[in-house]
């Protein structure tokens, strides 16, 4: 191989597109090590910086990689009225172990400093949230995935759950936990039954260390909750989304090929025709949740937010999933923002 690469290319996020300039150094010493600088520019002004070093280990089982990484990143939230910067270092250890990789294991360290900005119009909560803070952090994410693909599996479960535990260093401190789950079934080869599920819950450490706005939880979006605008569901102050500290979200889906199935084999098979019913909710409730359970179990029971509709899905890259849909919103809050025809594009769906 060359002893420098480089590259410009497109990426597809969550509702967002960036153009992408690369540069790699692979291989430096034999053994499959790599450098690699990356500039991204996203279409919503968001910008990203990354300088990542990364090590694998030639053993038999756990197929491990060490990565290390500096990044600066620039990201605007309007539906929450606050822009935000962040400065940090990412040590990220990955275990892949089993027959075909389908138990991933990965532990990593985050040390970031990060800067919340809001012009006046955003609300009070929204601004009392501005200025500095430094998040040290330890997390780790275990997945057991046995789909037979990741965009339209039509068999497979995937079970996933993350720990981050905040307040080794710094003014940030917390406990946040998030579990995934999907299963899949087809009783028809052109028939495919798809439910996902989705439950977080933060909870601070102690009264000296804060929660910032940025690691609430949100729902809300074209591959979220569907029917309700990015974030457009849960806490709101003066037309700003807070977030929450505790959600779950659940979604069933049925999945069929195109009418007459046009492109066979080909072009078409990237489409699917799919219905859904999906809701959840997010609340706070983390102080009150050492003293009354009942209280707190009001979550599955009030404000519930539930949608139905359909459209079509489209595999994009075989790394990105695209959705034009219609749909009715059944259950939500007065200050929830409605959408009744949505476009989603992106990695993560619920």
């Amino acid at each position: 191989m060359t002893r420098l690469m480089g590259s410009v290319n497109t990426m597809v996020g969550n509702n967002e597109g960036s153009v992408i300039i690369g540069a790699k150094a692979p291989n430096i010493f034999g053994r499959g090590e790599k450098v690699q600088v990356e500039y991204a520019y996203g279409n919503k002004s968001s910008t990203n910086i990354n300088i990542s070093a990364v090590k694998p280990f030639l053993d038999d089982w756990l197929h491990t990689i060490l990565t290390g990484s500096l990044y600066s990143t620039s990201s605007d939230f309007p539906w929450s009225g606050y822009t935000e910067r962040d400065n940090g270092l990412l040590l990220d250890i990955a275990c892949n172990s089993g027959a075909i990789n389908i138990l991933k294991h990965n532990f990593q360290y985050e040390a970031s400093f990060r800067q919340v900005s809001c012009s006046r119009q955003a609300s009070f909560s929204v601004r009392e949230q501005c200025g500095p803070s430094l998040k040290s952090a330890l997390r780790h994410i275990c997945s057991l995935d046995k789909r037979d693909a990741k965009l339209f599996p039509t068999r497979g479960n995937l079970i996933q759950f993350s720990s981050e535990v905040a307040g080794l260093g710094g003014d940030i401190g917390f406990i946040k936990n998030e579990l995934l789950m999907q299963s899949n079934w087809s009783p028809h080869k052109y028939l495919t039954f798809q439910l996902a599920a989705q439950a977080g819950l933060l909870r601070s450490i102690n009264n000296d260390m804060k929660i910032s706005i940025i690691d609430h939880f949100f729902l809300g979006g074209p591959l979220n909750v569907r029917g309700f605008d990015i974030r457009g569901c849960g806490p709101r102050n003066e037309g700003n989304a807070v977030g929450g500290d505790v959600y779950w979200a659940a979604a069933l889906h049925v999945y069929t090929p195109l009418p007459f199935r046009p492109g066979r084999n080909g072009f078409g098979d990237l489409f699917k025709l799919h219905g859904f019913i999906n809701g959840g909710n997010l609340s706070n409730f983390t102080a009150k949740l050492a003293n009354n359970y009942k209280e707190n179990m009001k979550i599955f029971t009030d404000n519930v937010r539930c949608s139905v509709g359909g459209g079509i899905a489209m595999e994009l890259g075989s790394v990105a999933r695209v959705e034009l849909n219609v749909i009715m919103p059944l259950l939500f809050v007065r200050n929830d923002a409605l959408r009744q025809f949505q476009f989603g594009i992106g990695v993560q769906y619920l």
